[in-house]
């Protein structure tokens, strides 16, 4: 009897520990810890931002450079773990697992769904970077291309990363994420 109470004792008190950690905010529960040091950070960069606007712009323009010749290979490894992830997914046992439940009914049609996916996932963006983005390759293609701006090459070079950019590549993030949000619900 003595190890029950024990064990209740120790449950309240942690839930209490984790009461103190918690405020409201808009009538929802945020944990302080978890809330208060982003949210201090983006009134700090805004402030910035607001009243030192070059100041701002050279911190994110090095941060940017920073990221991308730093952790650029990174990004695209982890972009192709992705989509082989989603195809190896696709392609195996786990690929059939039906989500909801045995007598689960799909709400929309294959066509339905890819429909939708095709509009959220890349329709707005292609409005406008799918001529910007080629255009901006070719007036200036990356180096590793070895293409000099505004030649047959540089169009082809231009073309072939805008269909890297625009095709199987962001559908696998998309996937990836979605996969983690269906299975967790």
């Amino acid at each position: 009897m003595n190890e029950h109470v024990q064990t209740a004792t120790a449950t309240i008190s942690s839930f209490e520990d984790e009461r103190e950690n918690q405020t409201g905010f808009l009538k929802l529960k945020v944990d302080k810890r978890v809330f208060w040091p982003p949210a201090i950070l983006m009134v700090a960069l805004l402030a910035i931002g607001i009243f030192s606007r070059d100041l701002f712009m050279s911190g994110a323009d090095f941060a940017l450079k920073f990221t991308i010749d730093y952790f650029g290979w990174m990004y695209l490894l982890f972009v192709f773990a992705f989509l082989i992830f989603v195809i190896a997914i696709a392609l195996s046992p786990a690929g059939n697992i039906k989500l909801g439940g045995k007598d689960a009914q799909p709400t929309l049609s294959y066509w339905n769904w890819w429909a939708i996916a095709l509009c959220a996932g890349i329709g707005v963006g292609i409005i406008f970077w799918g001529v910007a983005e080629p255009l901006y390759h070719y007036y200036g293609p990356p180096k590793l291309l070895e293409a000099d701006p505004s030649t047959p090459a540089a169009g082809l070079a231009a073309m072939k990363i805008s269909f890297l950019h625009w095709s199987f590549h962001p559908y696998a993030i998309y996937a990836v994420f979605g996969l983690a949000i269906a299975y967790s619900a």
